[in-house]
C-alpha cells in the first residue's frame, strides 16, 4: 500500500495503480488501496474508474474526510459539481461537530476550481499544524494552485521551498 501511495506522489500513476491493485488482491477491503487507486485513476484521466474506486473507499472507510475529499475532487473534475458540493457541505457539517482536516476541504475546493477557498483552507491547515500538509508540495490535485503566490507562500512558511 505504501508503494502505491508513494508512486502516486511520485506521479508514477501506472505503478501506483499496479501496487494498489496488488494490495487489493491481498486485502480487498483495504479502503486506503481503493482510495489511492482512485487518485491514480483520476490523474491518469480515467475519471469513471476514479469515481468508482473513490466511492468504494468512501464507503469502506466509514466516510472518512480524506475519502470524501477524494471522491468530491474526482466528481468535480468529472463535471459532477452538484454531488461534489454535497460532499463539501457534509465536511463542513462534520467540522461543526469535530475536527475535519482543512487540507481535505482544500482538496475539494481545488477540484471545484475555487482557488480562493482552497488557499483559505490550506492557511487554516497551516495554522492548525495539520499533518496532511507534508504532502502539499507534491500533491497532484493542487497543481491548479501552484502558480498562485499564496500557495507558494504557504510552502515557504512551512520550509518546503528554498526561501523558507
Amino acid at each position: 500500500m505504501e508503494l502505491a501511495w508513494n508512486s502516486y506522489m511520485a506521479r508514477d500513476y501506472a505503478r501506483s495503480i499496479e501496487y494498489a491493485q496488488r494490495t487489493l488482491d491481498m486485502e480487498a477491503a483495504c479502503s486506503a488501496a481503493h482510495l489511492t487507486l482512485g487518485l491514480a485513476y483520476e490523474q491518469s484521466g480515467r475519471l469513471d474508474e476514479a469515481v468508482t474506486a473513490c466511492r468504494v473507499a468512501y464507503g469502506r472507510s466509514g466516510r472518512n474526510p480524506a475519502a470524501a475529499a477524494a471522491l468530491g475532487h474526482a466528481l468535480a473534475v468529472g463535471g459532477e459539481g452538484r454531488e461534489a458540493l454535497a460532499l463539501l457541505d457534509e465536511l463542513r457539517a462534520r467540522a461543526e461537530r469535530g475536527y475535519v482536516s482543512p487540507y481535505c476541504v482544500a482538496l475539494l475546493h481545488a477540484g471545484l476550481g475555487d482557488a480562493a477557498s482552497a488557499i483559505a483552507s490550506l492557511q487554516q491547515a497551516l495554522e492548525a499544524h495539520d499533518y496532511w500538509l507534508v504532502w502539499m508540495a507534491r500533491e497532484p490535485r493542487f497543481d491548479g494552485l501552484r502558480d498562485d503566490p499564496r500557495f507558494e507562500d504557504i510552502l515557504l512558511r512551512m520550509g518546503l521551498r528554498a526561501g523558507g
